[in-house]
């Protein structure tokens, strides 16, 4: 009883002489810009990538700074048919020509001013693309 008894003591002067910090995960003022775009099936590009390839469209928003991309954060949605968001990296089983299943990707990548959306099939291969819609946020940091 005595050991568990000065078990309980310490624990309390340990904690007693702690210092409590908090942290500011979402700064006051941060704005979100929502962006709606339309790819048409014959407007993705199509990439060699050493490994396969893929399917590839920019959208260019100029309020996608350095400041977003450093201390914001960008967020990308595909909206399935039955009109609900997926988030990107969205990963799902399709069909090639043949008949097989295999997976395809999708993902994006961002820079200053672009974000890229790119298609990958778990095979290499190289397919048509198809009309497809995305949601595009932006969190902006406040000043």
């Amino acid at each position: 009883m005595k050991k568990i008894y000065s078990m309980l003591v310490g624990a309390l002067l340990l904690l007693s002489g702690c210092d409590i910090h908090t942290t500011e995960v979402v700064k006051p003022g941060v704005d979100i810009l929502t962006y709606y775009m339309d790819v048409k099936a014959d407007e993705w590009g199509v990439e060699d990538t050493g490994y396969g390839y893929s399917r590839y469209f920019v959208f260019n928003i100029k309020e996608l700074d350095y400041k977003v991309i450093e201390e914001g954060a960008v967020l990308v949605y595909m909206i399935d048919k039955d009109n609900k968001d997926n988030p990107l990296p969205y990963v799902f089983p399709v069909s090639n020509r043949r008949g097989d299943e295999l997976m395809e990707v999708i993902r994006f990548n961002v820079s200053r001013g672009k974000v890229k959306l790119i298609i990958e099939w778990s095979d290499g291969g190289d397919y048509d693309g198809e009309d497809m819609r995305f949601k595009i946020c932006l969190l902006a940091p406040g000043d």
